[in-house]
Order: structure tokens, then C-alpha cells, then sequence
């Protein structure tokens, strides 16, 4: 059973609360899918040195974030870990493992929508800051074969992510600058041009430093795209862009 690679935008903290069009697509999605034996996430919300992977059997729920309502702070994912996924995924990297962390917003304000009965073991591979993007691309294509083998491998990031000119209006006019830069990525994404997303041909610095301020959030889509194979339909399930400069776009590899 070979599943998916999935990008999926994850925004504010705040689309984890409610029902909205974003968590009605990933009940949906959830239900669609075939069920994951386990699953591993890259979210942008854990970064180190190295990449390391999460060794727990029993993750905590991290509220990573300040400021927000305390609905948000109550909320907990009590999906079991996933040792035996973490030590494979450490081998096929060569990488070390770490019980350093849990299970942070990225994670599970996309989970408890996709799969909300928490009963799918779950573990994290964390973003290596000093890897290039094309550096991080290529590790992910060692992930390949974990598709096989019933696991999910899902990025949790945004492809325009802008918190300098985020507004708390839900209403917000969408930036121009924002929308230029996501249909750039879906035009590339619809040539497979994967050079293009790693080097960010034919856009000035400027352009790109405005659209990602810093890369965690756009690494995931890096795995993602990595860990695709040459047969898989790359598609995008869901577009959005919510408060004014956060780019809710999600791809879906197989």
C-alpha cells in the first residue's frame, strides 16, 4: 500500500479551533486516505543543528506559541510515538534520534482535523539549519521507500509565510506580493520544476525573503517533493490565503 506525501499548510494556531473549509478538507481527506500504519511529520516548528529524529513512545502535545486563547492551550493529541519508525527513519538518513521534544502545533493543529481519534503512532523528523534547500530536497529522497511500507509522510509549513505583514483580521486583503510569489510555486509545481523551488529561478531575493522571511516554513514542501516519485501526480487540494499574507496551499504527491 503505497500512501501519499503531503504538504499541508498549517497557518495560525487558530486553525485548530472550529470548523472552517480548511478543517472540513482534511476531515474529508482524512477519511479518503487509507489509514497510515504510522505517520512522519516535518513540521516547520521544530528545528536543531542536525536533523534528528523523535524517539518517544508516548509524545507530549507542545503549545508552542504565546498569546493566544486558552481553548488553544488545553488542547492535546495523545497519539502514541512511533519508536520503530524513528530508529528505521535515523538509519535510512543516518541521522541520530532524540526524545528532545513532543508532538509541536504543526503537528497536531494539522492532525486532530486529518485524523482525530489520535490512534495512528506519529513521530517527527526535525529541519536542520544548516542545510541548503536543495540539501534538505535530497535528503528527503531517501524517504522514498517508507510510501511502501504504509507511512504517511507529511510537511506541515506554509508556502508564503509572512508574520511581519500577517493582520488578525480574518477578512484581510490578500497581499499582491503574497499572491505572486503562490502562484509562482504552483506554476513550478505544475512543471515539476524542482530546481526552481529550491533556487528560486527567475524571482529576485527581495521577492523571495518577503514571501518566507526565513525557510522553516517552506522545508517542509522540500520534503514532500523529495520524497515523490517520478509517477506520482503532483496536485494541489487546497488553496488559500488567509490573513492577508499566509499561504494555505497544499500539495498532494501520489
Amino acid at each position: 500500500m503505497r500512501l501519499p506525501a503531503l504538504f499541508i499548510g498549517h497557518g495560525s494556531p487558530m486553525n485548530a479551533l472550529g470548523e472552517s473549509s480548511y478543517s472540513k478538507w482534511l476531515g474529508k481527506l482524512g477519511q479518503e486516505l487509507p489509514k497510515p500504519k504510522s505517520i512522519l511529520v516535518i513540521s516547520a516548528h521544530w528545528e536543531s543543528p542536525e536533523t534528528q529524529v523523535l524517539n518517544l513512545a508516548a509524545p507530549p502535545t507542545i503549545h508552542d506559541f504565546f498569546g493566544f486563547p486558552p481553548e488553544l492551550y488545553q488542547i492535546r493529541y495523545p497519539a502514541p510515538g512511533a519508536p520503530k519508525l524513528a530508529e528505521q527513519v535515523a538509519s535510512l538518513l543516518g541521522v541520530k534520534t532524540s526524545s528532545q521534544w513532543g508532538l509541536d502545533h504543526g503537528t497536531w493543529s494539522v492532525l486532530r482535523h486529518l485524523y482525530p481519534a489520535a490512534d495512528i503512532p506519529v513521530t517527527q523528523l526535525s529541519i536542520s539549519t544548516e542545510l541548503e534547500f536543495s540539501e534538505h530536497f535530497e535528503l528527503a529522497k531517501k524517504l522514498q521507500p517508507l510510501r511502501d511500507e504504509g507511512v504517511l509522510i507529511l510537511g506541515s509549513g506554509n508556502v508564503v509565510h509572512n508574520l511581519r505583514e500577517f493582520s488578525f483580521s480574518s477578512v484581510a486583503p490578500i497581499m499582491p506580493w503574497a499572491t505572486d510569489f503562490d502562484q509562482w510555486v504552483e506554476k513550478a509545481l505544475s512543471a515539476r520544476d524542482f530546481t526552481a523551488l529550491t533556487q528560486f529561478t527567475g524571482l529576485d531575493e527581495q521577492q523571495v525573503r518577503r514571501a518566507i522571511t526565513s525557510g522553516e516554513h517552506y522545508v517542509p514542501l522540500l520534503y514532500v517533493l523529495g520524497a515523490a516519485l517520478e509517477s506520482d501526480l503532483i496536485t494541489c487540494p487546497f488553496t488559500e490565503i488567509q490573513n492577508g499574507s499566509i499561504s494555505m496551499r497544499s500539495v498532494r504527491a501520489g
